[in-house]
Formats: C-alpha cells, structure tokens, sequence
C-alpha cells in the first residue's frame, strides 16, 4: 500500500515538473464592451484545456504566461456573451489577445450545470430552469440566502413566516405538491442533499426556521431552480417539488502578478417593524362600559401585587388626562446588526482554492431575538493526475438563535400587547414583590422578553468530494469517456430549549403560572452517493449525442430526544429542577437507492432531444411496489438557426420551441415508517383496550399501533409533469422573452383512512388524492440603454398559476390544521389546496345574507331550511308556503350558529350553523417581479428590485382577534349606530319590553349600538368569513447601491466597494388591514394564509465597505 502511495505521488510531482519545464510565453490583451468600448473589469480570460489564466483589471487589462503550443482562449463575464479563439504561442513572442463582449440580454447561449444531469446549453433545455446570479444574493439584507430568491424565478413563491432572525422561510415552486409531506423544494448544495426539515418545541408560539436558512448569502456563486419533473427527474422520486442546485464560490484564476484575491468586508444593519396596526386609546380595560372590578387594580396599603381585572378594553371612555400608552413601541428596540467577512481565493494550473470565513450578529426588533452566527467554508481543486481531478467542499456552521415568543400563545410578546388596554403600562413589568405585573390572563409582553426564552444551538457539516476523471478523448470522433464519484455529507447537531418561566401564564405544558422547560436535542446525519459515467461521441459533424448513466445512493439517520418539565424552580432553569419529568427518544432510518440513465441528441445544432429514466427504490416504500421508474423527455427546437431566418437577423435573433414531459415523487412521502408494522410504548394496556400488546412481569411494554397498521400497498406519490415553451430574442438578443406553460397531475397523494375496529386499527395510510396544478410564466429581459455613461438592464418575471383537488377517491376533506373551527385550510375535491374552512354568514342563492327578522326561507316538512347545491338557503316572498321567517328560535342549531345574538333584532346578520369549504384560496392567482438595474459612469451601480403577489386571500385574525378584545382601532365609534351594509339593526318593534345587550337598555324599535355589532356577531373568536382579506400586495423588496473606487490601489488594495442594501422598504396596492399580508401563524407548513397575531416583516438597512486586495 506505501509503496502504490509513493508511486501515485512520485507521477504527480514528475507530471507537474513536466509542465513547469516547458517554455512558456506571454499571452496579454484588453477586454472591452463591444459597444461602449470601455474595459470590461472581472473577466476570466483562460485556456480550460491547461487551466490557466487571468482575470481583468478595472481597465479590462489581463496578462498571464501559457506553454507554448497551440491553445484556444476562453474569455468569460456574468452577463455578457462568451468567446474564444485559438492561437499558437511560440517561444519567440507574446501574443496580444483583444475581445470585445456584447452584452447578454438573453441568458438562452449559458452553459447550466443541473446536477446529474451534468452541463447543457439552456437553449438545449426541454423544460424551463431558472437560474440566479451570486451577484443577486450576495448582499441581500438577510441572513438566509434562500431569501434572496425573491421575485428571482418565475414559478416561485418565498413566504417569510416573520420578520425574527432566524425564522421561517417557506418556498413552493409551481405550486403545493403534498399533503402529509412537504411541499418544498430539495436543496442541494454543491452536489450534496441537506437536510431542510424544521423542528420546534413550541412551533405554534415560536417560528423557528428550517435548516436550508443556514446557507450563507455571501457564499453563493449561482442558484439554479429546476421548476418541476420535466426538468428534475432524474433526481428521481425526491424531485416531485422542485430541486433547488445551490453552487458556492470557487477558486478562479487572477493575475500572474497577483495570483491570489483577498477580500475583506464589514456591514452594519439596523431595521424596524413593516407596517402597523391601528389600535384605539378612547375606552379603557372593562366589561360593559364599566372599569371597577374589571379593571386593573394598583396594590393597596399591605399588599405586594395589583389585581389583573379582565382583558376586555370594552370599560368607560378615557376621560381627558388620564393617560394612555403605545402599547407596540414599547415592545420593540432598534437593533444593531453586524457581519464581518473575508475571504481568500485563486487558481493556479493544478489548484484552485476558496477560504473564507463570515461571523453574523444579528439582532431583531424584540429583546433576546438574535441570530449569531459563524460560517466557514473551504472549496478546494486538485488535478491528481491529467485528466483526473478532485475537489472537495467544506462548509461549518455554528449558530446560536435567540427567538421570541412572538406566535399564538397566552406569553406572545405581540399578541399581549397588541390586546392590551391602552390605560395599562407595560413597561412597569413588575410588581413590588418582583412578580410579573399583567393585565387579565395574559403575560406582560415587556416581562416575557426579559424572562421567557427560546435558544436554538446549532452545529452542522455539510462536505462534498468529487473525482473526475477524462478517461480518453479523440478530437476527431469527439469521442469522450468519463466517470465521477462523489460523497456527500450533511451532518448536525441541534438543540432547542424552550423556557417558560415560573409565572408565565401559558399552560401547553404544565399548570399556568408554574412554568416549564422543554427542549428537543437532535443529530441528524444524511449521506448521498452518486456515481455515473458519461460518453459523448460524434456521429457526424451535424449529430452528437451524450450519454449519462449512474446510480445513487441516499441514506438518513435521525436520532431525537424529547425532554419536558414544569413546576420549575423560579432560579435553576434546568431539567431537574421541574417537579414532573418526562422524556422520550427516537431513531428514524432511511434509505433511498437510484439507478439513472440519460441520452441528449443534438441534431445539426438546432434539435436537442432528452430521454432519461430513473428506477428508485426506498425502505419506505410497500414491499408490494418496492421499486418505481421516473421518466423524462425534452425538446427543444432552435428555429433562429434555420436559414430562412437569417434575413430577421438583428430584429429576431433567437427562436427556440421547447416541450417536456416528466415524472416524479415526493422528497417526504412515504415517510420513512409508513409501511411498517409499528409499536409504541405507550405503557400497560388495559384489557380493553384496542390492538394487541406485550407486557413484561406487570411492567409497561409495548404497544401494537392503532394508526397505519402495515400498509404494504402504499405507493410512492407521483407528479407528472407536461410543459411547453418559448424563447424569443430580439434586436440582436438585446430583448429576450422566456414564456412557459405547464400542466403538472399529483396523485396517489398519500392520506389516512379510516376503518373498521374489526382491523385492529383506527386508521390505515393509502393512495387516495389526486390534484392539478397549472401555470403560465413570462419573464422579459432586456438592455433598455447602453452607453458608456450609462448601462440600464430590465427583467419582468410574471406567474400566474391555479390549483384544483380533483378526487378524494372515497377520504373525508383532510385538515391541514390550523384553527379548528375558525380557520382550517382544507383539501377537498372541487376547491383549491389548502382553502379555508370557515365559520360564515348564513347566504341565500344569490349571496346575499341572511337578515334576522327580515328574511324569510324556504323549509323541509321538519322545518329545516331547504339548502341549494352549493349548500345555500332559499329565500322566497313573505309568507310563501312552506316558509318561515328567519327570528331567532325558529330555526334549530343545525341552520343558525347565532341564535342568541340575534334574539330581539331586526337587520342583524345571520350566521351559518354549518362551516363553509373554500371560503379562501392562500395561494396567489398570480405574481409579479421587476427589477431594473444601472450602471452610472462604470463604477456606480444600483438595482431595484419590485415583489409582489396578487389575488390571494388571508384569515386577518389579528383584526378579529382585536374586535372581541377591544383594543380593534375601527371600534372607537363603538357608540355610533349599528348599521350592517347600510341596514340598521334594530330593537324588534314589536317587543313588549326593552332589550339590554352589553350594558346598554334600548327600547322597542330603537337603533343599537356599534358595541353590539362588534361584540355579539364580528369577534374573531366566533366568525372568520368577515375577517377574509385580499393578501395582494406589491413590495420594494431589493434595493442595492455600490460605489467601486480604485483609488488605493497604489497602497496594494486593488479596489474599495461600498455597499447599501435595504429590503421591504416599501408597501404598495395594499388593503390588507392586518400589519402584514406576507406572514403564516404556521410556519413551513403546509396549513397557510392564516395570520394570527403574527409578526410582521422587518424594513432593513445595511451599509458595508469591502476592500480587495
């Protein structure tokens, strides 16, 4: 074994001496823009075959030394078109090599690397693939790189579920896939498949993130999005919602005199809350006009603490004087965020290296909401020997999370304080005994900060190795054969502690007022490897193919522990310190195996044809269909290069007809156990008790599973894919247009079914729903000006895309969760995913609600209201036969939710007793992104990117929630008359006494209040349909300015950058009354368009200053 060591390493140093005595020549020159004629900084002008070369200096110069031979020069530059041009260097003289780039509106000519399906022309392409510059994610204001695909790609949609550091960012591409599973993407990075799952001890009152948030901006080079199966499956049964092929920075080559780039960066960053929420400060805490005993209540002679009173601000007006507090300032601070980055880069024939390093500390708007964080990568290159080369990536993450307390919880920092009167202080957080001064049942938001927390502590590996090796190649055949290993690892610790604090008044895990710690340790370990092997050949001039053939190999082991305590020690915030403990572990193991193979055809370089088929198969997958093939097709046909185009030249420069058809799976579903005969230890089993059991000597055993039972049946969910499209490039490709429209099918969408107790089960997993999405894209690219003084691209990326569940085949509309009985996204057959299930007004056919006291419907013989297909009411004429007039009692609890409201009213709004399906569709008929970028007198830059969704809808429970509490800004004109939709509601005139609602005495006939329209039919507590909101909005989600100054160069710092960077500075088209539209009380799940009391996102600003040398 030496002895083969010291033979690899004695070619090596005898190949390398080799080439370092060969003569070698100068090859220099000067890049420009082929219009403007300025030189064109940052280009990498090289000869791949050596991997030698140069980069530009600010005045597009280059110089570096090759063997003398015949070579051919490759100059590169984000933007602007390639080229390349063979020479032949003698040892006599230097060669002078002059480019000049045009301008790349279009990105159709780009060489994209798609993973194992390897490189390929985007005009080659079957299937639309979005890609992403670095340039695009390197200074977004944002901790989490994925944040920066914004508005990027069309087809995509970014949600943030707040605006905390480190919270969620939930991504779908063309739309949700999954019901039980997720409807992400899967993110690879730099070939290696990571982990992106989200865990949380208390994810209903802290949004933590999942893991794909850890990729650091600064590190990215590109991000390439494969949209849907057309284009990913040969990623197999993982690709069903997209694949998102994240590539970090490499080593590239820079000048002989300075062959290494040093880059040092420093930023600062501060924002504040987006937008705000009218709250009302003319009534105080109370119940019926009436403070006293509802309200709070300062401690008296002898006592230690005050008394809560109620959390209503429904008390007295606020008399003139007495003051009143802005119950959000005082929840928030201004936070100073800080990132120090550098870097060391650069090429060399054999070597090409990236190092660096980037140290996060960011702060959020709330106190303990931070984000630290340290991020180091190191990207190697070796060629080993010629023709075999290996690179590796490392990337180490360490990070500790601070999150607040800001979801659905009786401690939400924002829920307290957005319900709290505005007559109560809670900046005095304290009482004189050093307990916890609050109002009604709810947590002091100002005293939760300071005591409640929630700490995430994360450790994690992601590696990559690759070999490549040219096994031969024949330039006149263009015969080539290669194969490539790679090991992949992602790897990582992560524990989330939870602490209530003794006198926090939530009770999810324990007494009120006890306190609690749970926490949640975690180590996941997750390994691909892929091989495959790749032969092109030339049948002719005019026709070559490449054939791709490999397999994969992917494998999970995640071992969680669950630990939980209350009744804690008000001192020693530890485990043991709790008066009950209890915890529970878990292993869950899973592996994937996939076989590949891809043929691509290109026929007189206009028609690409694609065919690749995948066989996978997984332990979660039924012993009855143990494996699953996954096809795929593509076409494209360049109708630019025909001759009979060629008199269109310069007014249509490229046509490109594209069609694909793909198949795929979902990266989650089945879950690892789905097919499995499961038990649980769920301690001793009475005698009674269903399934089957195993005991030991009195002792708790093991329990057989109720849920699942050993579903072998159970098939993998599949998506299939259709898509066709269109480039177009004109005015010699200064305008490009990109359209797409595709047709995606899911089914065998896995759900729970319930059965017979004669099974021995409750339920059993099969493959029931089936559903379709469909889309349309347009993207538009072009260069508006270019002259020397000025440069102005443009892009308008467009999506509009629609959802429809087709069948239940026989299951129940499933929850997605939510809020029972007040907002539930559901699936169900004829209704988009996801739609809400809501409690609403009572309609008649023609949508008008329901009147009490003034509409009359038809009924049954047993006096029920008759409903019409869409489950409306008939109203008919006064005293038509077989009708009644809707008053209350007349009618029981199966037709009328409200009928206590609306006794004695005439005019007040009937509520449906029965919830209504698809009262709201969360996901947006379409999306809209432009984004304009300028270059002012070559060293200026600035981009503006715009954002926004449209004709989505969202559950505003904030505002329904601050209606029954009170504290709603619009219930200020509480004592005005009820009117509803311009109808006044009324005192039944022919009641024979008066009627007291809410503390008020109204005589017969009398107009009522607004108080009883907000309190007795609006609160958000007992009807949502009011509270359904259009969540359409347009955003100015990017703007970057950067100032290139070149002025110390002379002191050895090539060029100084300042950078500016904001995000969400701005908010257009918005009539959402909410603070924010662009939030989820739930996360990254798949339960959406629910705003619960959920903060909102944050405006930043961000100033840096980076120095090259």
């Amino acid at each position: 074994m030496k002895r083969a060591i010291l033979c690899f390493v004695a070619l090596f140093w005898l190949s390398a001496l080799s080439q370092a005595q060969q003569q070698t020549q100068t090859i220099s020159g000067r890049v420009i823009d082929a219009e403007t004629k300025e030189g064109l900084p940052g280009a990498v002008v090289s000869i791949p075959a050596l991997r030698i070369g140069s980069s530009t200096n600010a005045n597009g110069e280059y110089s570096f030394k090759a063997p003398v031979g015949k070579h051919t020069v490759e100059v590169k530059l984000i933007g602007y078109e390639s080229k390349s041009q063979t020479i032949t260097l003698t040892a006599d003289e230097p060669v002078r090599l002059d480019f000049a780039l045009r301008v790349k509106a279009s990105q159709a000519e780009e060489v994209v690397v798609l993973g194992l399906s390897g490189e390929i022309e985007r005009n080659k392409l079957g299937a639309a693939v979005g890609t992403v510059s670095g340039e695009r994610i390197n200074n977004i204001a944002s901790p989490a790189a994925i944040d920066g695909l914004s508005g990027q790609v069309t087809g995509i949609q970014v949600t943030r579920g707040s605006g905390v550091p480190g919270g969620s960012t939930f991504i779908t591409v063309r739309g949700p896939k999954s019901i039980r599973g997720s409807s992400e993407p899967v993110y690879i990075v730099d070939g290696v498949i990571i982990d992106n799952s989200q865990t949380s001890p208390n994810q209903a009152a802290v949004d933590a993130g999942a893991r794909a948030i850890d990729i650091n901006p600064q590190d990215i080079e590109s991000i390439e999005v494969l949209k849907g199966p057309a284009a990913a499956a040969i990623y197999g049964a993982v690709a069903g919602n997209g694949v998102i092929i994240i590539n970090t920075k490499k080593g590239k080559y820079n000048s002989n005199e300075r062959p290494t780039k040093i880059n040092v960066a420093g930023f600062y960053e501060t924002s504040s809350p987006l937008g705000s929420i009218d709250l009302q400060k003319e009534y105080g805490q109370g119940v019926n006009g009436i403070a006293g005993p509802n309200a709070y209540r300062e401690p008296g002679p002898g006592e230690t603490r005050g008394t809560p009173g109620v959390a209503l601000s429904w008390g007295p007006r606020i008399q003139p004087g007495q003051p009143v507090y802005d119950q959000l300032n005082g929840i928030f601070r201004t936070p100073n965020s800080f990132q120090q980055t550098i870097s060391v880069s650069g090429a060399a024939s054999y070597f090409d290296y990236y190092v660096g390093g980037t140290f996060d500390q960011n702060q959020g708007v709330f106190r303990n909401s931070d984000l630290n964080r340290s991020n180091f990568r190191a990207n190697v290159g070796f060629t080993l020997l010629p023709g075999v080369r290996y690179t590796t990536t490392n990337n180490y993450i360490i990070s500790q999370t601070l999150i607040p307390t800001v979801g659905n919880s009786i401690s939400g920092i924002y829920l307290s304080a957005l319900r709290t009167p505005p007559t109560f202080d809670n900046t005095r957080a304290y009482e004189p005994d050093g307990s916890q001064r609050r109002y009604g049942p709810y947590d002091n938001p100002i005293w939760t900060q300071e005591n409640n927390s929630y700490t995430s502590r994360l450790s994690r590996f992601i590696h990559n190795s690759a070999l490549n090796w040219d096994i031969y190649q024949e330039p006149t055949s263009g015969l080539f054969l290669g194969a490539r290993a790679q090991l992949g690892l992602d790897r990582y610790d992560q524990t989330n502690v939870y602490i209530l604090a003794r006198g926090a008044r939530d009770a999810n895990f324990g007494p009120g007022g006890a306190g609690a710690i749970v926490t949640d340790p975690r180590f996941d370990n997750q390994l691909n490897l892929e091989f495959s092997a790749t032969a092109k050949y030339n049948f002719t001039k005019d026709i070559r193919a490449t054939l791709i053939a490999g397999g994969q190999y992917i494998s999970l082991r995640r071992d969680a522990i669950n630990a939980q305590t209350n009744d804690i020690s008000p001192f020693f915030s530890q485990l043991n310190s709790g008066a009950t403990q209890v915890a529970s572990s878990s292993r869950v193991e899973s592996v994937l195996i996939g076989q590949f193979g891809q043929l691509t055809v290109d026929v007189f370089d206009r028609i690409a044809l694609t065919a690749s088929l995948r066989r996978d198969g997984s332990s979660a997958f039924g012993t009855s269909q143990p494996f699953s093939f996954f096809p795929k097709a593509g076409l494209s046909y360049n109708l630019g290069q025909e001759s009979f185009m060629e008199g269109l030249k310069g007014i249509v420069d490229n046509v490109v007809i594209r069609a694909a058809y793909g198949e795929s799976g979902s990266p989650t579903q089945p879950d690892p156990y789905a097919t499995n005969f499961l038990y649980t230890s769920g301690g001793i089993t009475g005698s009674f008790a269903r399934g089957t059991w195993s005991n030991r000597l009195g002792f708790a055993g093991i329990n057989a599973s109720t849920v699942g039972g050993a579903t072998q049946d159970v098939r993998p969910e599949r998506l299939v894919e259709r898509e066709i499209g269109l480039n177009l490039g004109f005015w010699n490709n200064r305008i490009n247009v990109e359209a797409n429209y595709y047709v995606q099918t899911i089914f065998d969408m896995i759900v729970s079914f319930p059965v017979p107790i004669s099974t021995g089960y409750n339920s059993v997993l099969r493959n029931a729903v089936s559903m379709t999405n469909q889309g349309f894209e347009l993207a538009i690219q072009g260069t508006i000006l270019n002259t020397p003084e000025l440069t102005w691209n443009a892009t308008i990326n467009y999506t509009r895309f629609n959802n429809v569940v087709n069948s239940l085949s026989g299951a129940a509309p499933i929850s997605l969760g939510g809020f029972t009985g007040i907002a539930e996204p559901y699936v169900n057959a004829g209704q988009p995913y996801g739609a809400l299930l809501v409690p609403g007004w009572l309609r008649d056919q023609n949508g008008n609600i329901v009147r009490s006291g003034r509409t009359w419907v038809q009924v049954d013989a047993n006096g029920n209201m008759v409903r019409d297909a869409n489950n409306r009411v008939i109203s008919v004429a006064p005293n038509s036969p077989n009708s009644r007039l809707v008053v209350s009692g007349a009618f029981s609890t199966r037709d009328v939710a409200n009928n206590g409201a609306i006794a004695g009213l005439i005019g007040a709004p009937v509520q449906d007793a029965q919830p209504i399906f698809g009262a709201a569709n969360p996901y947006p008929a379409y999306t809209l992104a432009v984004r304009n970028d300028f270059r002012i007198l070559k060293n200026l830059s600035i981009s503006i990117l715009f954002d926004g969704v449209f004709g989505n809808q969202i559950f505003n429970g904030t505002q329904g929630g601050l209606i029954n509490f009170g504290t709603w800004g619009p219930t200020r004109d509480r004592e005005e008359p009820a009117f509803f939709e311009g109808e006044p509601i009324i005192v039944d005139p022919a009641r024979t006494t008066p009627l007291t609602l809410f503390g008020v005495t109204y005589q017969p006939g009398q107009q009522v209040q607004r108080t009883v329209l907000y309190r007795g039919f609006l609160s958000g507590f007992i009807i949502a349909e009011p509270h359904i909101q259009d969540g359409s909005f347009l955003r100015l989600r990017d703007v970057t300015i950067q100032y290139n100054w070149d002025i110390l160069k002379d002191f050895g710092i090539s060029q100084v950058t300042f950078i500016f960077s904001g995000r969400n500075l701005a908010t257009f088209f918005k009539s959402y009354t909410g603070y924010d539209p662009e939030v989820n009380t739930f996360g990254n799940s798949n339960a959406r368009g629910i705003d619960w009391f959920q903060f909102a996102q944050i405006r930043s600003l961000r100033f840096g200053v980076q120095l090259t040398y």
